[in-house]
């Protein structure tokens, strides 16, 4: 029960004691308290707390309260027709079709607005104020693909290793990179926070088509080529996301579809970048179809009424309606939703398939470890190829022990929590100082490290004893020699406290240098971003705005910390290059653009 309401209720309750009278055994009669409207408490709550605790809060909320309120406005359920028409539009199981159609909000309908409410905060981070649609879609497409990298991921599934399925976009900016599809799915949640329509681009005949398909041993780029989006005058923006770019026009703009088809020789450009030539051909723009597709949640009843109660206080969009958004692209758009036997994780219902059970999702996988939600928050953004013990150590158990001491090392120093959830919402300020006290602390523990070396002797004597005392134990183990257990362990216990200097030395050879070089990218992230900000505020002036000049010297100066701030993570990158060359294109590709930029912070056309 939140302070408010528990306020509430005591004066309510106390209003009672003053004013009842008594009965005739003496006894106070008991008057339940009447409860207010709780559809402004709960925009009271997510403004408050715009995560998921918060969502799980507003939402339970208007569960406990709107029953017993009558003149406030229930969800009602779907009429009958309009489910069975909904079911066939997203081909929609009989599960999801009762979880949509509904009347009481559920721990889905939570998630789904704990997403709407992050990418909304990195969206507003971004302050694009009255720029025009196209330009507010450019920088938005430019944040997804800052913010996401191209990397083909893997997971652990039940039955051994596996691709990873395109994410819900709020984890995808946690784990930090993805697929193309990955940043379609992220640039399509960006844009309805704008108050824009998004799509995709792809070949006839793609309505059931799976998210991810291997070919070769290999996952293809999947069923679409390009996302885009609607502008006010009805064309058509197009991008891609594997490029990371706008599809190309003339004089700077973004390329539409309309466009494209009349004048596919805008594309030679990147048909003749021989440095990184186009995958695509000016062929696909002859079949090229417009394909819209929404998260099931966000159609039910509940959700419309939900933006419609508290969407424009709290400054969030939910509600999306696929047969509206086909009437806007046009009559030849399509809906993309494959049957879930087919596909799990199409944009209908990624976010349902992702999730486990009792967070509202289907994920039932018995081990916990190798649920996606696990794995994704935490284990991949951790370089776990790069926490090898050195040679001198043999024991298999010996290190299997470290790697489990450096997990834990980089979790505390890196990931607890996690710096990608604010920096996602463009929280920069608390994360730059979280993390310039977390380099510090990085500094000190190798500091340490140093001042006490272990020789390469040492450890190799430090290896033999490990060896030696593991191999007593396993002996110990077998059931003729169950009496020495304890006194085994208990020498393996003592090896361990004693030996802290070695296990210090090979910390600051392994894992220590993966922290700093994760720290330094995540800072570097940062500066980049807030610079990218300033050149949006410039943007935003009239040219002969009085305030224009100034403006001008704080990019300037903003765009040179983020360029120093990016050499000086590419200085000490060191073995994440090779583990995550993905990771170090991409840095220098953003360092490139710093130092363009710490230059001429708005050039008028790149």
């Amino acid at each position: 029960m939140t302070p408010i309401r528990i306020v509430a209720l005591l004066t309510a309750v106390l209003a009672v004691g003053c004013t009842a009278k008594t009965g005739p055994t003496g006894d106070v009669p008991v008057e339940k308290a009447a409860k207010a409207d709780p559809w402004p408490a709960s925009a009271a709550i997510l403004r408050r707390q715009p995560d998921l605790g918060g969502a799980r809060q507003a939402v339970s909320l208007l569960n406990s309260d709107l029953g017993e309120v009558p003149a406030a406005e229930s969800p009602q359920p779907m009429p009958a027709d309009a489910a069975k028409t909904l079911a066939e539009r997203l081909r929609l199981s009989a599960e999801e079709l009762k979880e949509v159609a509904g009347t009481p909000y559920s721990n889905l309908d939570a998630a789904y607005l704990s997403e709407c409410l992050a990418i909304r905060d990195a969206i507003r981070s971004l302050d694009l104020g009255e720029l025009p649609a196209e330009q507010k879609a450019r920088l938005a497409f430019d944040w997804v693909c800052r913010q996401v990298y191209l990397r083909q991921a893997l997971v652990v599934s039940p039955a051994g290793p596996a691709f990873s399925p395109p994410l819900p976009p709020q984890f995808l900016l946690l784990r930090g990179y993805g697929s193309g599809l990955d940043r379609a799915y992220l640039f399509l949640a960006a844009i309805q926070q704008l108050g824009l329509d998004g799509c995709l681009i792809g070949p006839p005949d793609r309505e059931t088509a799976a998210s991810i398909a291997v070919e070769n041993d290999k996952a293809t780029k999947g069923p679409f080529w390009a996302v885009g989006c609607r502008l006010p005058n009805g064309s058509v923006a197009l991008f891609d996301p594997w490029r990371g770019e706008p599809f190309p026009s003339t004089g700077g703009a973004v390329g539409t579809l309309t466009e494209l088809v009349a004048k596919p020789d805008l594309l030679k450009p990147w048909i003749e970048d021989k440095s990184r030539p186009w995958d695509g051909s000016p062929d696909l723009l002859k079949t090229a179809t417009v394909y819209v597709a929404v998260p099931f949640m966000a159609t039910s009843e509940r959700m419309k009424l939900l933006e419609r109660k508290i969407g424009a206080e709290v400054g969030v969009i939910l509600a999306r309606d696929p047969a509206e958004l086909v009437d806007r692209f046009g009559a030849n758009t399509k809906i993309w939703s494959a049957p879930v036997n087919v596909d799990k994780y199409g944009l209908t219902r990624v976010l349902h398939s992702f999730l486990p059970l009792e967070e509202g999702g289907t994920d039932t996988t018995p081990s916990r470890e190798l649920r996606l939600l696990e794995q994704i928050t935490k284990l991949s953004p951790i370089p776990l190829d790069l926490f090898d013990p050195p040679a001198e150590v043999l024991n298999n158990e010996v290190r299997n022990a470290l790697r489990g001491f450096f997990l834990r090392r980089y979790s505390e120093l890196v990931l607890d929590p996690n710096p990608r959830e604010r920096i996602g919402r463009g929280q920069f300020n608390e994360v730059v100082r979280v993390l310039v006290e977390r380099e510090r602390a990085v500094g000190q523990i190798r500091a340490q490290a140093r001042r006490n070396p272990v020789s390469a002797e040492s450890l190799k004597d430090w290896g033999a004893r490990a060896d030696e005392l593991y191999e007593k134990q396993s002996i110990a183990r077998l059931p003729q020699n169950q009496a020495n257990l304890p006194d085994a362990q208990a020498a393996i216990a003592q090896f361990w406290e004693k030996g802290g200097q070695v296990v210090q030395s090979i910390e600051d050879r392994t894992i220590l240098p993966l922290c700093a070089a994760d720290l330094s990218y995540l800072l570097a992230v940062c500066k980049h971003e807030q610079a990218e900000r300033a050149t949006i505020r410039l943007l935003r002036l009239d040219p002969k705005d009085a305030g224009r000049a100034a403006a001008l010297a704080v990019a300037k100066d903003a765009w040179s910390i983020a360029k120093d701030a990016w050499d000086r993570h590419i200085a000490a990158n060191g073995a994440l290059a090779k583990s995550d060359p993905e990771r170090t294109v991409q840095a220098k590709r953003l360092a490139e653009r710093a130092a363009r930029r710490a230059v001429d912070p708005a050039p008028a056309a790149e």
